[in-house]
């Protein structure tokens, strides 16, 4: 078999095939700039709002209390004495994260956040903190995780989280995994 490369040039200097290319080109480009306004205006509104109001754990309810950009705010019960670091391997390279147990904010707790509200009766596990930790990084220390930590309860630090509240993915049923593997059981789907 032979292969002309006249051929090849006279393919690639087509001017319809460069025009069809050119247009393939500036659309991508049109769609990239559209994606990149829509970002930097959903971050705008989400600084201009501020940060959602804080909702205890187990008051917390996905849709009405996530602000522009997917920002939460939760008062809990974080045992930092729990965290864990679990590793998704089904990634090349593998990534980590850090998994820190949350229960619901008591009413010791609640006094502690200056949260009035309805407190639980008893501390139940009802979330966990997923904090994702950078490729070549150390894990960060459980403490340093917290927007604010107002002191601690019954072995547990009362802490309100400031972040993103996503579908954690793989990493939920790892993290999940890992906290059942600790003996403790969620009292209902965690937050």
């Amino acid at each position: 078999m032979r292969l002309s490369l006249n051929g090849l040039k006279r393919g690639l200097t087509d001017p319809r095939k460069m025009m069809l290319i050119a247009g393939v080109l500036a659309a991508m480009g049109l769609v990239a700039g559209y994606v990149e306004v829509h970002d930097e205006a959903d971050r705008a509104l989400a600084l201009h709002e501020g940060p959602p109001p804080a909702q205890t754990l187990q008051s917390f309810a996905a849709a009405p209390d996530v602000a522009a950009y997917g920002e939460v705010v939760i008062l809990a019960e974080a045992d930092l004495t729990r965290a864990i670091e679990v590793t998704l391997r089904s990634t090349n390279p593998h990534r980590r994260a850090l998994v820190v147990p949350l229960y619901a904010l008591t009413e010791a707790g609640a006094a502690l956040a200056g949260h009035p509200g309805a407190p639980a009766p008893q501390p139940t596990l009802g979330g966990y903190i997923l904090h994702p930790i950078a490729l070549g990084a150390e894990a960060p220390a459980a403490d340093t995780l917290a927007a604010e930590i107002f002191g601690a309860v019954g072995g547990r630090v009362v802490v309100a989280l400031n972040g993103a509240a996503p579908d954690p993915g793989a990493f939920g049923l790892l993290a999940e995994g890992a906290i059942t593997g600790m003996g403790l059981t969620f009292d209902a789907a965690p937050v």
